[in-house]
């Protein structure tokens, strides 16, 4: 792995780990999920090739100077892939940007929290990320509600796409979010 790749980041209930060719199932079921795609912004009635062409690009990027930060979420007492969450860096000051989907049958058991707050602490310790953002659609309330209980703070209404959104943002403990 690259530095900033995490080789895996674990919870008591879940691993978050780069993904293996093994994942793709999982993938395909997410990024074809009706509510994924409409909250992300994914492209609709993505065909099997298309997915499998998109994880691939994932896969290969992981040994690359600039990888895709895409990791799956597992959970630990199955070892299934039930979601994705990773992170991107957002301008030059050291911003990065994360995300997390699900499948339909593992929302609303904390898994989101979980990830989110693991990947959070990573990105704040030890990635050295100056803020840690998250966008949503104003109207996806429980991505809002996850943003906050995460300990993230409203920093700006915007329009993403036409669409009103949020923006959250998080800083290391001794810092202020600027």
């Amino acid at each position: 792995m690259q530095p900033g790749i995490p080789t895996a980041l674990e919870t008591d209930r879940l691993c978050i780990r780069p993904y293996r060719e093994e994942d793709l199932g999982s993938v395909s079921l997410l990024l074809t999920d009706e509510e994924v795609v409409r909250q992300t912004g994914l492209k609709e009635n993505q065909t099997e090739q298309e997915v499998a062409a998109f994880f691939q690009v994932i896969l290969n990027s992981y040994a690359t100077r600039h990888p895709v930060c895409a990791f799956g979420i597992e959970e630990k007492e199955t070892g299934h892939v039930i979601g994705s969450c990773g992170y991107e860096t957002v301008g030059d000051y050291g911003d990065v940007q994360i995300y997390y989907a699900l499948l339909p049958d593992c929302r609303g058991n904390g898994y989101a929290t979980e990830a989110s707050e693991r990947l959070i602490r990573f990105l704040l310790d030890d990635f050295g990320a100056r803020r840690v953002l998250a966008y949503t659609a104003s109207d996806n309330t429980p991505s809002v509600a996850l943003a906050e209980r995460v300990g993230m703070k409203l920093e700006e209404e915007i329009s993403i796409g036409g669409r009103p959104s949020l923006m959250y943002a998080i800083c290391p403990p001794e810092e202020a979010c600027q």
